[in-house]
């Protein structure tokens, strides 16, 4: 249908910048200079946002992530580190700096330097994303999964973000949400969109 040949459409012009090419921004994007504190990955961003409740110390930003521009659609990162392999497009990404503090991203664009080092263009889902712990009604003896929950003030789009593992990601599966000392049963409804190392779904409580 003409709505979903429009989003496929729209991703593929988004990702069509390797080689040389130019992308089409939605935003314009102004140069930005500054390091950032990052964790890539869904399993890595919830434990860290757990660990450290999204506090972001001063000493943990690193020379290895340089922010090179922003708009309010995203990023552009350089990766001077050799862990490229982390680098996947599709894959979540959590950027933190000191005037964009806990940007949840999305990779978008990966394209190695000649010079050395990696660029990377990231989409930002939203700020301060929410680390909240999942569990299956009758199967809490089999541990907990992880989630993490943007609300609707805090997120790009202005519509609540919820990110869980693919493989909770069923319509109509019950769950158990919990956070900040209080717990919610949810039933999933339609999957929104699928990254590479998670899904987002919609819910009703």
């Amino acid at each position: 249908d003409t709505p979903t040949w429009r989003n496929l459409l729209q991703k593929l012009s988004a990702r069509w910048s390797q080689d040389g090419g130019k992308s089409m921004r939605q935003h314009e994007r102004l140069s930005y200079s500054g390091h950032a504190r990052v964790e890539i990955g869904f399993e890595k961003i919830a434990h860290h946002l757990k660990v450290n409740r999204g506090s972001l110390q001063q000493e943990e930003i690193t020379d290895e992530w340089r922010v090179n521009d922003a708009s309010e659609a995203g990023f552009g990162l350089t990766y001077l580190g050799r862990a490229v392999e982390s680098l996947m497009i599709g894959r979540t990404i959590w950027v933190s700096s000191r005037d964009y503090p806990g940007q949840l991203c999305v990779i978008r664009r990966v394209q190695r330097l000649v010079e050395g080092g990696t660029r990377v263009g990231v989409e930002v889902l939203g700020s301060l994303p929410l680390p909240v712990t999942l569990s299956e009604p009758g199967l809490e003896s089999s541990g907990n999964s992880s989630g993490l929950y943007i609300t609707q003030t805090n997120a790009k789009k202005g519509q609540r973000v919820f990110l869980i593992p693919k493989r909770l990601a069923d319509n109509g599966k019950e769950l158990t949400f919990a956070a900040n000392g209080k717990s919610y049963q949810i039933r999933v409804l339609q999957s929104s969109a699928v990254f590479e190392d998670c899904q987002q779904v919609e819910f009703e409580t």
